[in-house]
């Protein structure tokens, strides 16, 4: 097997990336370095005997059918394995183990795992269809089963890329994703190599790109750096080490610790840790409070900074540098670096529920409750909700908790997007296209039936009558053709003379055949572009297939959009303009109008967004009128119905709570829980006019402790619904006189009363109710004040004593602000001052907070 496989690799590659036929190359090559995680050096090699690498387990993929062709190559290399299994057991979750032995290899055990999901009806058979879910599933569940069996190498090939037939792009991204999230906490283990094992030049590029594009995003860090850092950077390629980092910044920059750093011998080590740029500046960047840094003398993290916090991030740095250098550049620096190693790449796997330690799973539900109660009613036919956070605040954990919720119920239909890997993979409007399709045909019973229904309703209204007036042309012909020679008798010269204006006909009817495919298809990026191409206003038909698809589902559909700040800003702008336009509102002239609900969640920061819509309509700024609102603030204002603020524990209870839950004596950390346990059998009994008060009563860890039974009776209860409607009535006279700006009003008052719940806070309902006013009607003063509350009191004030702090876009609000802003800040359920502000943005009365 392993001859004929190799045989017939040199003439077998296939120039389609995406075909299950290529074939291994026939020829090992030198494995290509990547780069490290977690100390786990990384790499990539193309070769078709990878048993013959210098590894120790070799993974392998098992598809719908059984083995494919590596599998059966290894499979007849150790035929002395127990190879006689029901692979059906096999799942993505659960890899199978074999020991093996064979004395010209240095492979002493195989993974078999897969890239299918499980069957429905069968939940620990491998049937199910093979997706990327799966594919980072199977991989990651490999690397942590060869972690556990103390494997100190392993080589990985891309799951589900063979005869499964996922597309190389996606299986690689899966996979490296897969290796990623087994790496993250496994930091100190037997672990020190992964290979990634190819077929051809092709896939390696494929797992090349994945693993630079599965990294930070070097363009969304480098705003927080200086020139001079961003210099450095430009003048490096590829993963790097920190020395190599620190040798570039010494090049321009040999002043730095008193010109001691200029004499320091930076020469490269081959053997130090390397990785990818982005990835260093994430370390970087997490060693310091980036607030602190923005109110210091270096404003950025600067050269210093950064060489300072690279030696504590890599010892052989520190220690080429040597101590008195890096002693006279600390007294240069303000801030000491705090090193978090492999914090970014830990943190990006969201945190199971049994670890939920913020209560977001309550906000989650809560936001869940909310929709369901959007869809019953039936108020509008789509809803977008953004939720708000910073990097690594936790906004990917709650969208995972809405998604457990969700599939619980199975009640929507979940459609995941993530945004920054789709970015690389083409234009918005396509991977958004390709994602939903993916969901609806996932759950349909004859997915066979589902592709003709769609190619049958994609066909452009002139191509069926075209084929039909071909097909009837050639049958005419052939037919006349027939009488003729047999009535005549015509000469064999005369009959070929016939023929050939027969076979020009078919061979144009062949064609019409073949372009007809193509045009019914929307399978690739090329074949969907072809099919807009050939559209007389391709908007109108993209949109009313969107909607075709979502009533396909038969149920309403759960668009989830993560990840996208970290997108540039076009693909932001496109994305959501897409959203809006294909999928929500319709194109104008639409033939096919959704009839299930459509719900929409985008977790990215608000920041980053509105930032985007102010970059791409910049030259419309100068029509925006309204004061205190930028171009991209009133985009984000139209596009979303509802923004959700991510859960954080207030900074004066992080030190106690911590204590609390890392507690040295387990008799501590069970009195805690037993007080929570109490604080929630009281308020579950108590009126509902009484909850708050009891809440507020207790201590700090109590509240939190306690707070999904808060969430509970005030929020997702379906009374309190109604009694919070109700109460929330006399504000009406400060919203936008229209039922959607009460409405929209009421849901954000009741996320707003559940985020701040989860993180302890007792905030009375008149403060909170306005301070819900402020952030719909006025977002970019509220973001103010929510930074600095005592900044409420220069309201009215002139412009010439306005402090400088306030910024410039704002200034105008200030000095003339509308009257409705006023009776909000002045209303009698207030007044907002900078304490009522202060609760209801989560702090504490008497913490300090600042610009």
């Amino acid at each position: 097997m392993i001859e004929t496989m190799s045989e017939r690799s040199s003439s077998s590659v296939s120039s389609d990336s995406g075909s299950a036929s290529t074939s291994f190359v026939s020829e090992a090559r030198t494995p290509a370095e990547l780069g490290a995680i977690a100390g786990v050096e990384c790499s990539v090699a193309v070769d078709d005997r990878p048993w013959l690498l210098p590894i120790e387990c070799l993974a392998i993929s098992v598809g719908p059918n059984g083995l494919g062709e590596l599998g059966y190559a290894v499979k007849s290399q150790f035929p002395s394995a127990s190879w006689r299994r029901d692979l059906s057991m096999i799942t993505a979750e659960r890899p199978v183990t074999l020991e093996v032995h064979n004395d010209s290899s240095s492979v002493t055990r195989i993974l078999m795992t897969t890239a299918c999901e499980r069957n429905p009806q069968n939940t620990s058979a491998v049937e199910g269809v093979v997706s990327a879910t799966a594919a980072r599933v199977g991989a990651r569940s490999a690397v942590r089963a060869a972690v556990s069996a103390g494997t100190r190498s392993l080589g990985i090939p891309l799951l589900g890329a063979g005869v499964a037939r996922l597309p190389i792009g996606e299986a690689a991204d899966a996979t490296v994703m897969g290796v990623r999230d087994a790496l993250g906490p496994t930091s100190g283990t037997s672990l020190d190599r992964i290979v990634f094992i190819c077929r051809d030049e092709t896939t390696r590029a494929a797992i090349e790109l994945a693993w630079q594009s599965s990294g930070p995003s070097l363009g969304a860090l480098l705003p927080k750096f200086s020139r001079s850092v961003r210099a450095a950077v430009s003048r490096l390629a590829g993963p790097t080490t920190a020395t190599a980092l620190a040798g570039s910044l010494q090049s321009t920059h040999s002043d730095y610790a008193a010109g001691r750093f200029g004499l320091a011998d930076l020469a490269d080590n081959p053997d130090a840790e390397r990785r990818p740029t982005a990835d260093w500046l994430a370390a970087v960047r997490d060693c310091y409070d980036l607030g602190e840094v923005e109110r210091s003398t270096h404003e950025v993290i600067d050269g210093r900074l950064t060489v300072l916090a690279l030696a504590e991030l890599d010892d052989g740095l520190a220690s080429a540098m040597g101590a008195d250098t890096l002693t006279a550049l600390r007294a240069e620096c303000e801030l000491e670096p705090t090193p978090r190693r492999h914090v970014r790449l830990q943190d990006d796997e969201p945190v199971k529920r049994d670890r939920d330690v913020l209560n977001r799973y309550g906000v989650a539900t809560t936001l869940v409750a909310q929709i369901r109660t959007l869809i019953s009613e039936r108020t509008s036919p789509s809803f977008m909700v953004h939720i708000d956070g910073a990097w690594g605040s936790g906004k990917s954990t709650l969208l995972e908790f809405v998604e457990q919720e969700v599939a619980a119920q199975d009640e929507w239909l979940m459609v995941r997007y993530d945004a920054w890997r789709q970015s690389k993979t083409g234009p918005p409007w396509f991977t958004l296209l390709q994602s939903v399709r993916a969901a609806v045909r996932r759950k349909k019973d004859h997915r066979r039936l589902f592709d003709l229904a769609e190619r049958r309703r994609l066909l452009p209204t002139s191509l069926p009558a075209t084929l039909m007036m071909a097909v009837l042309f050639v049958l005419f012909v052939v037919a006349l053709g027939w009488v003729v020679v047999n009535a005549v008798g015509l000469s064999f010269k005369d009959t070929a003379g016939l023929v050939a204006p027969i076979v020009s006909a078919a061979s144009a009817l062949g064609l019409i055949a073949a372009s007809l495919g193509r045009f019914a298809s929307l399978d690739s990026r090329r074949s969907a572009k072809t099919f807009l191409d050939s559209r007389s206003d391709p908007m109108d038909h993209l949109s009313g297939h969107f909607g075709w698809l979502r009533d396909q589902s038969k149920k309403p559909m759960l668009l989830v959009v993560d990840d996208l700040d970290r997108c540039s800003e076009a693909f932001v702008v496109e994305l959501l303009d897409g959203v809006q336009k294909l999928m929500r509102d319709g194109h104008p002239g639409t033939k096919t109008t959704a009839t299930q609900p459509l719900i929409v969640l985008v977790a990215a920061d608000g920041r980053w967004l509105r930032s985007s819509y102010d970059q791409s309509y910049g030259s419309f700024a100068a029509a925006v009128h309204e004061p205190g609102a930028t171009v991209g603030s009133l985009f984000l204002e139209k596009l979303f119905q509802l923004t959700v603020p991510v859960p954080q524990l207030p900074d004066s209870l992080q030190a106690s709570y911590l204590e609390a839950l890392l507690a040295e004596h387990e008799s501590d950390s069970r009195t805690t829980q037993h007080e929570g346990a109490d604080l929630s059998g009281q308020i579950a009994q108590a009126p509902d006019s009484e909850v708050l008060a009891i809440f507020r009563r207790a201590s700090p860890l109590e509240r939190i402790a306690a707070a999904p039974t808060v969430m509970q009776r005030l929020v997702t209860d379906p009374a309190a619904q109604l009694r919070t409607r109700h109460a929330l009535q006399r504000y009406a006279v400060l919203l936008d006189p229209t039922p959607r700006a009460m409405k929209r009003f009421v849901m954000a008052f009741g996320m707003l009363r559940a985020v701040r719940t989860a993180e302890g806070s007792a905030v009375a309902d008149g403060p909170l109710a306005l301070w819900t006013i402020l952030l719909t009607r006025w977002p970019l003063l509220a973001e103010h004040l929510a930074q600095s509350p005592a900044s409420v009191r220069y309201l009215g004030l002139r412009a010439t004593a306005m402090p400088s702090s306030v910024p410039a876009g704002l200034v105008p609000l200030f000095t003339d602000p509308p009257a409705t802003l006023r009776a909000v800040i002045d209303h009698p359920s207030g007044p907002l001052d900078e304490h009522a502000i202060a609760e209801c943005t989560g702090r504490p009365r008497g913490e300090r907070v600042g610009v």
